[in-house]
């Protein structure tokens, strides 16, 4: 069929759309989503990740790039800035466990970081609690610990005590981490006296 110089025309129109909305390569993207989840553009980050998340070589270069950021912010004491990449790496890579650990770490530390809870952060925290509970295999052992800290906020103070014996039992000091000492201290205190130390103040 011969082509007109309309249709022609039309076509390179055409041609061009597709170009200009085309996504960038995998780790430009990724940087690109961080700036945009950064400046709290969830949904526009969200449909840029939809564009390309059936794409296997996108998935793949994608993940490892957020990922990274979150964690370099975690040992910033960014956790807040963490989880805010962890969520989204979780709503992308729901079956990815690291994900799903990391971002109930990163919500726990944002938790230690104030005095009182944050009511929306308490419910996503029980979400994400019983997602790991689902699921086959062994878990962090502290995971008591949160479930100690999510008791307290709940009133709870029998089960808080429980899971924090649990914790304590199981408790091999990994991770490492200085604020997560002081944390644990600063629980079994409540828990014994009922009174907070001034490290959460």
């Amino acid at each position: 069929m011969k082509t007109t110089p309309m249709s022609l025309a039309a076509l390179l129109v055409s041609l061009a759309a597709c170009v200009t909305t085309s996504s960038p390569p995998p780790e430009e993207l990724a940087n690109e989503l961080i700036t945009t989840l950064d400046e709290g553009k969830t949904d526009e980050a969200r449909e840029r990740f939809e564009r390309v998340e059936h794409d296997a070589e996108y998935r793949d270069k994608i993940y490892p790039v957020l990922f990274g950021a979150a964690r370099r912010r975690y040992l910033e004491g960014n956790g807040a800035g963490a989880a805010v990449l962890l969520r989204f790496l979780h709503e992308g890579y729901p079956d990815a466990v690291a994900v799903r650990e990391a971002l109930v770490y990163s919500m726990f530390l944002e938790r230690a970081s104030v005095e009182h809870p944050d009511p929306a952060l308490t419910v996503e925290l029980e979400q994400l609690l019983a997602e790991m509970r689902a699921t086959e295999g062994p878990l962090p052992v502290w995971v008591d610990l949160i479930e100690a800290q999510q008791g307290i906020d709940r009133g709870d103070t029998e089960g808080a005590r429980a899971a924090y014996e649990r914790f304590v039992a199981s408790w091999d000091r990994r991770p490492g981490d200085p604020v997560l000492e002081v944390y644990v201290d600063d629980i079994g205190r409540y828990l014994t006296t009922g009174t907070e130390s001034e490290s959460r103040r």
